[in-house]
């Protein structure tokens, strides 16, 4: 793929991107609070203690509100599945890609982020909405980013702890790579662990806090991973494919990482094996 001039991303282009997005948004957040302002309005009559129970009741309302209409959106944006691949930052076939990411901009952005990631039935309704293929048991903390829910494939029990980043894309030079990022159940990622696209880590397997695994890389079921690049350090015994107590060190032949592992690479996890 070569890159030249005409690839690069002209200045009043991403202007206008952004008065769209700022449009977008307040469409956004109007759509979402008309229905609650509307019947807060038609109870204006009532008591005040009423009054200010209904308000309490129409909040988690309005962010269900606030999802259904950013996941209709995402459907008519982005319908289906982004197709993996390398993409030139102004080729037409991303437009749709970044308008999808604007709306997980908004997401993130939103006072309703919080209540949406730590209610059960709000997380499972905004992943699924946005193509992510997970489980009822899929948790993410508030503070944990996933830019593109829709290429995360995740089994049961998996836990992300605050302030991990899971990414399904990378920019080098104008060229944009997207690539899913596959976690089996009972996988558990740090807080502030950094997963790169194409990232596939098996089965209990747990990314220590701060780390960072390189695209591309696969970590094998029931190892500990940790450090910059991050690489095992641990690896759990799982008779029957189910992991039990007990650290055992790694093996020679379990250590796998993307790149050279970069010497004194910091290797400690917290408590719970980092998540936060």
């Amino acid at each position: 793929m070569r890159l030249n001039n005409k690839h690069n991303v002209p200045g009043a282009l991403v202007l206008v991107g952004d008065v769209v997005f700022v449009i977008l948004q307040g469409l956004v957040y109007a759509v979402s609070l008309a229905p609650c302002c509307y019947l807060l309005w038609q109870l204006r009559t009532l008591p005040m203690p009423l009054l200010f129970l209904a308000a309490l009741v129409a909040w988690p309302l309005t962010a269900l509100c606030f999802v259904i209409v950013i996941v209709s959106l995402k459907r008519v944006i982005l319908p289906g599945e982004f197709p993996p691949g390398r993409y030139f930052l102004t080729s037409p076939r991303l437009t749709r890609w970044l308008f999808a990411t604007r709306l997980v901009v908004i997401f993130d952005d939103s006072p309703f982020r919080s209540i949406v990631l730590n209610h059960s039935f709000l997380r499972y309704l905004y992943f699924r909405g946005m193509g992510a293929k997970i489980g009822l048991t899929f948790y993410t903390a508030p503070r944990a980013l996933i830019p593109e829910p829709w290429g995360i494939r995740a089994g049961l029990q998996v836990c992300i702890g605050g302030g991990a980043v899971v990414s399904c894309h990378k920019v080098e030079a104008s060229v944009l790579t997207t690539s899913p990022v596959e976690l089996e159940d009972n996988v558990t990622i740090g807080a502030r662990a950094i997963i790169h696209a194409g990232v596939k880590i098996g089965k209990a397997a747990v990314v220590g806090a701060n780390s960072v695994v390189f695209p591309g890389t696969v970590i094998p079921p029931g190892e500990i991973w940790a450090g910059n690049p991050a690489r095992c350090i641990m690896r759990r015994p799982m008779p029957n494919g189910a992991p039990v107590e007990g650290l055992l060190p790694p093996s020679g032949a379990g250590v796998h990482h993307a790149g050279a592992a970069a010497d004194g690479a910091n290797a400690s996890l917290g408590p719970t094996g980092g998540a936060g």
